[in-house]
């Protein structure tokens, strides 16, 4: 008889490798499709906003801090953690609630995106360029791939420029 048969608690690397498996092509598929959805809600809206957006203003911070390509990993790393809240749910009852929780706060922050939508201003060329590094793509805003796409003051030439840009592409 197994620990978790008999009642006893399992070692925590054990329980979350248990909790990973267990019901793992469901977490799977359910993740991307409420991740597809969320997507398809989020860009609609900001291709097609309901009233003019508001633009942010920039602060003193945003000025003073440059774009730095290496801290896209943090960024990217998004698409590795939003399965674990998923996968760490123990039975579908546990599955089903937390969806319903997430599908709540997902419909909740595209509703406050419908009602006030937003927009980064248009920075004025160079803004930024003299803390950038020569080979560096243009400044990006939030939720803006398409800064990517523009044509740069310098060529995009470095392997890590390359790759970011082929996954702008991916996310427009």
């Amino acid at each position: 008889m197994t620990a978790a048969a008999s009642g006893e608690a399992l070692p925590w690397t054990a329980e979350i490798a248990l909790r990973m498996r267990r019901l793992f092509l469901l977490k799977l598929v359910g993740t991307i499709a409420f991740t597809w959805l969320f997507f398809i809600g989020y860009f609609q809206l900001l291709r097609h906003p309901t009233q003019p957006p508001i633009t942010m203003p920039l602060t003193a911070l945003d000025l003073l801090i440059p774009f730095q390509p290496y801290t896209l990993a943090a960024y990217l790393s998004l698409w590795f953690y939003i399965g674990v809240a998923p996968g760490l749910q123990r039975n579908f009852a546990e599955l089903v609630v937390f969806g319903l929780w997430e599908a709540a706060l997902c419909l909740s922050g595209l509703a406050v995106f419908y009602i006030l939508p937003t927009a980064v201003p248009t920075l004025p060329p160079g803004a930024w360029a003299p803390r950038m590094p020569p080979a560096a793509p243009p400044v990006m805003a939030p939720a803006a791939p398409e800064a990517l796409t523009a044509t740069p003051r310098t060529p995009i030439t470095t392997p890590c420029s390359t790759l970011l840009a082929c996954w702008a592409a991916l996310l427009a």
